[in-house]
């Protein structure tokens, strides 16, 4: 129930009068939380959107960036879970680099220990060759060692059947 004092008129102009300016308080707050969820949102997108750029850099390979905290929670959150992404990148970039670093100085190890085998290969194909020839010169000494030492025999059996012959010769003089 409503009971009002007066006319109906005055109550009806005064509840106009109140309404609207309940209906412009209603206006104008909602036109400040519009204004202010519009710049909130805007200050989220720009710090998002500043995320996008240094993750485009990180993913360039740049990992010396690091995403700025955002003044959200969510903001804050996700640039602390980049960063730990940089941070573990960056450190296995850096072992692989290591690894392909010392793959080279192997690499450049073997290439040498490689040329100093064959170094020695050539040189004990050298030795090799110098002894076969030794060998041959030597196998050519025993040749002719050989041939002498037949012509000796063959010397000493005619000696043998000459001195056979003249003993067998003076016998019988004798």
């Amino acid at each position: 129930y409503i009971v009002a004092y007066g006319p109906v008129s005055d109550f009806t102009k005064n509840s106009y009068s109140a309404i609207f300016k309940v209906l412009l308080i209603i206006i104008a707050a909602i036109a400040t939380a519009a204004v202010i969820l519009l710049f909130s949102a805007k200050s989220s997108a720009r710090e998002f959107k500043l995320m996008v750029v240094n993750c485009n850099e990180i993913a360039q390979g740049d990992f010396t960036k690091e995403v700025k905290d955002g003044s959200t929670k969510e903001a804050a959150e996700l640039a602390e879970g980049f960063n730990n992404i940089i941070v573990d990148l960056s450190t296995l970039i850096k072992g692989i680099r290591n690894a392909a670093n010392d793959i080279g100085n192997i690499t450049k190890n073997l290439s040498e220990a490689s040329d100093v085998i064959g170094q020695s290969v050539e040189t004990t194909n050298c030795s090799v060759e110098n002894v076969a020839q030794s060998v041959q010169t030597q196998i050519r000494s025993v040749d002719k060692i050989d041939q002498s030492v037949t012509e000796i025999i063959t010397q000493i059996n005619n000696l043998k059947s000459e001195i056979s012959r003249r003993m067998a010769k003076i016998i019988e003089e004798d």
